[in-house]
């Protein structure tokens, strides 16, 4: 039972540790992407955005049904730092189904000769709530790794 609870374990904070590096990633290039015209802005979120809305949702799925294995097989301060990172996660889950994705759907439905007069409002306010996420995300895995130190 030792070796599932480390394995599990590590196998949350690696899931953990892979998402949080790509929402950092993907923030830092928003807000490199600031300087881009209107147009060329709205083509490059629009492609990204294509990859992402097909990867992201099993990808952070996967990584909650992770950190609910970790939490089902650790126990004592591991078990609860897991359980906190597991609240964390859905709280990422909640800032991108409720605050970002609306934005997506509304990117996605501009073309690049006709971007309404506050997109770039638009455009800030996803930033704003990207960063949420990273901030969320990083805490989670705080949490996450301070529960595999705890694996005993």
């Amino acid at each position: 039972m030792e070796k599932t609870r480390m394995v599990s374990a590590v196998i949350a904070v690696v899931a953990m540790g892979l998402v949080a590096g790509l929402m950092l990633g993907t923030g830092m290039n928003g807000y490199t992407a600031r300087s881009l015209p209107e147009a060329s802005w709205v083509l490059r979120f629009q492609a990204e955005d294509h990859l992402f809305a097909s990867v992201m949702p099993p990808i952070f799925l996967t990584r909650l049904a992770l950190q609910i294995v970790a939490c089902v097989f650790n126990r004592g301060a591991s078990r609860g730092l897991f359980f906190a990172s597991t609240i964390l996660v859905i709280g990422v889950l909640l800032i991108t189904t409720l605050r970002e994705v609306p934005l997506n759907h509304l990117f996605q439905s501009w073309t690049a000769d006709a971007v309404p007069a506050d997109w770039a409002a638009l455009r800030d306010r996803w930033l704003k709530n990207h960063l949420a996420r990273i901030v969320v995300g990083a805490a989670a895995l705080v949490c996450a790794a301070s529960g595999l130190a705890k694996v005993r």
